[in-house]
């Protein structure tokens, strides 16, 4: 029965797991504070690690979102553009849009926002351009505001904002 059990221990184990075996059960207890205080060390080394995580995590959320409304107020400035003249107005300071419903249209039938925009809203501020230096009735300063909110590292909202502006004209 010896003679098996070297057999099985020299052809199935490698030599250094045999080693490592035989001298745990030497060191008496010894191992177990090792692998304790290893761990511990190892744990305190991770944190720094699944910080910078996190933080490249928002930072990516932050910036995606900033990209979403910048398009997203390029978008409404150019449909702004599109709209007869006489028929561009501003919104309400109380009224602000949400981005959702219906996005694109055409021949082959249309395609709503993402369910993510719905998060951002709009707000268009038309403004005459006759409290310029130089008055001039045929044009138009249209500002587009987009609001969105995020979470900050300690989850409180935090409130975020683009604007952009151009200027209309009734002739071309």
């Amino acid at each position: 029965m010896d003679r098996y059990k070297a057999f099985l221990n020299y052809n199935l184990m490698p030599a250094g797991l045999i080693k490592f075996i035989s001298g745990a059960a030497r060191s008496k207890g010894n191992t177990l504070a090792f692998v304790l205080i290893f761990m511990t060390i190892l744990s305190f080394l991770m944190l720094p690690i699944i910080n910078i995580f996190n933080y490249s995590s928002m930072t990516a959320t932050k910036s995606k979102n900033a990209l979403i409304a910048l398009n997203l107020a390029l978008q409404t400035i150019e449909e702004i553009k599109a709209t007869p003249y006489d028929e561009v107005m501003s919104m309400l300071p109380s009224d602000r849009k949400i981005f959702e419903g219906e996005w694109i249209s055409g021949d082959n039938g249309k395609i709503d926002y993402p369910a993510y925009y719905k998060l951002f809203s709009k707000h268009i501020e038309v403004k005459a351009d006759k409290d310029l230096a130089v008055p001039n009735e045929k044009i138009k300063r249209v500002v587009v505001s987009v609001y969105w909110d995020e979470l900050n590292d300690e989850r409180r909202r935090i409130a975020h904002n683009i604007k952009l502006a151009t200027c209309i004209s009734s002739e071309f």
